[in-house]
């Protein structure tokens, strides 16, 4: 301002502007100025005051750009937050739900601790009375131990509902094994009936009573109990974790299946049942393995049974040379069979010195493993004579 020169803050190379030949002209120009202090513009209409000068845009453009900025921003941060709180909301109801879980399996793990713990004890208390001292002189057999087993499992342990189901199944699966079958059968039965009701009854556990309720079915020739008992083994196995353990059982199952389906003639279905049976086991149980050997010996058997002996022949081979290479020199019942079922179908397929050699080498070792009278070393004698 003329006559205030000496009050001016500003430089005259922001207060004239340029001449074409880049030397200050005389023309005035006003400053690019606010004023950042309180009460004046303040720090932020300030600085886009200064924005606006720069950008040479109107200031309330800028003001309004900025605002939808902060607006933005501030939806942003809203935003994030609720994500924030849904993420922790997630997070905690995980939490409570694997919380849920690890209770759970803690307290089956207890009452299955429990379980084997009073099972144990109730057997070792039931054979006590083949003791000499608990006996009074007089012969017990195994089967008067288990009879009052039986017995004791009704009236003792009635408020015990879980280890009444275990003791029933294991005192049932002893009584098949010794082939009391019509004793087996209703504790088997009843113990299926029992885990059925009990919901801290996993289903591997309630799958090992079908499987061992199919078992015996299958060799009382109820077949169609057999199947049932076997087809919901299956479908609870299924449903179970993929560890080695519950495949194994699964591949057995199918197994199992394979055999009722087989005794009811109904060979594709059989074979189906093997074939799945073989796909598990493989991978789970390795390249070599007695569980593995009999199925391939029940498949190579069942698909001659269905006409197709000519395919059978190699599956049984591998069968014998997977038992082979198990047992070595060491003479087993299961590579005796191998031995003899091959020779059996070389023996349908017209190689009849191989089947000789076969039969021959399966009576040696039935002789060392099952002494001179036997009914399997009869049917060996048959089979010889047959190909002699």
């Amino acid at each position: 301002m003329p006559g205030r020169e000496d009050e001016e803050c500003f430089p005259p190379a922001i207060r004239f502007h340029l001449a074409p030949d880049g030397t200050l002209g005389s023309s005035r120009t006003e400053p690019i100025a606010a004023d950042a202090r309180p009460g004046k513009d303040g720090r932020l209409a300030a600085k886009l005051k200064l924005i606006a000068g720069i950008l040479g845009v109107g200031f309330d453009a800028l003001r309004r750009r900025e605002q939808q900025r902060r607006h933005r921003r501030l939806a942003f941060i809203a935003g994030g937050a609720t994500a924030g709180m849904v993420l922790t909301s997630a997070l905690a109801v995980y939490a409570l739900i694997q919380r849920g879980v690890a209770q759970r399996q803690t307290a089956r793990a207890e009452a299955e601790a429990e379980t084997a713990k009073q099972t144990t004890k109730f057997l070792v208390d039931l054979f006590k009375i083949s003791d000499p001292s608990e006996a009074r002189g007089n012969t017990v057999t195994a089967r008067e131990v288990l009879d009052k087993g039986a017995a004791r499992i009704d009236h003792e342990l009635a408020s015990q509902p879980a280890i009444q189901a275990t003791l029933m199944d294991t005192v049932g699966t002893v009584y098949m094994g010794l082939g009391l079958y019509q004793e087996a059968r209703p504790l088997l039965a009843r113990a299926v009936d029992e885990r059925r009701t009990l919901p801290e009854v996993g289903h591997d556990v309630l799958s090992d009573s079908l499987s061992h309720l199919g078992e015996l079915a299958y060799w009382q020739a109820d077949m169609p109990v057999a199947e049932k008992s076997s087809r919901e083994a299956i479908a609870n196995q299924s449903a179970l974790p993929p560890t080695v353990q519950n495949r194994a059982a699964l591949a057995k199952s199918l197994h199992g299946l394979g055999e009722v389906l087989t005794s009811q003639g109904r060979y594709a279905d059989a074979e189906q049942s093997f074939r799945k049976a073989l796909d598990i086991q493989r991978p789970v149980l390795g390249p070599a393995h007695t569980d593995i050997a009999r199925t391939l010996q029940d498949l190579a058997l069942v698909m001659d049974d269905a006409g197709h002996l000519k395919e059978a022949i190699p599956v049984m081979r591998e069968a014998l040379d997977m038992q082979r290479a198990l047992n070595g020199s060491q003479p087993d019942p299961g590579l005796a069979l191998a031995i003899d079922s091959l020779g059996a179908l070389l023996d349908e397929s017209g190689d009849y010195d191989g089947a000789e050699k076969l039969d021959r080498e399966s009576l040696a070792m039935r002789h060392r493993l099952l002494g001179e009278k036997h009914p399997l070393i009869a049917g060996t004698l048959a089979n010889l004579a047959r190909v002699r």
